[in-house]
């Protein structure tokens, strides 16, 4: 029977030829996420280096604002806040 074929030892099975592929596409994918999130990471970084635009304000005058924002929410809901 020449049309029947026995499978050699040399030859790797079906099936691990795909277990390994499918671990290489995990790993690739796996790879491209934190390759994705560090190029994120430095660009967020990179953008915030040295912002000190911030407006300063005396801690007297920003506990002032404060205290009138909580009196003003206070009135709104209808509470005396006390």
């Amino acid at each position: 029977m020449p049309d029947e074929t026995v499978p050699s030892a040399a030859t790797p099975d079906s099936t691990e030829r795909r277990d390994t592929s499918s671990g290489l596409v995990a790993l690739g994918c796996g790879g491209a996420a934190l390759v994705g999130v560090l190029v994120l990471v430095v660009t967020l970084a990179w953008g915030s280096w040295g912002a000190t635009d911030f407006p300063r304000v005396a801690p007297e005058e920003m506990a002032g604002r404060a205290f009138q924002r909580s009196q003003e929410a206070h009135e709104i809901m209808g509470s005396s806040g006390r």
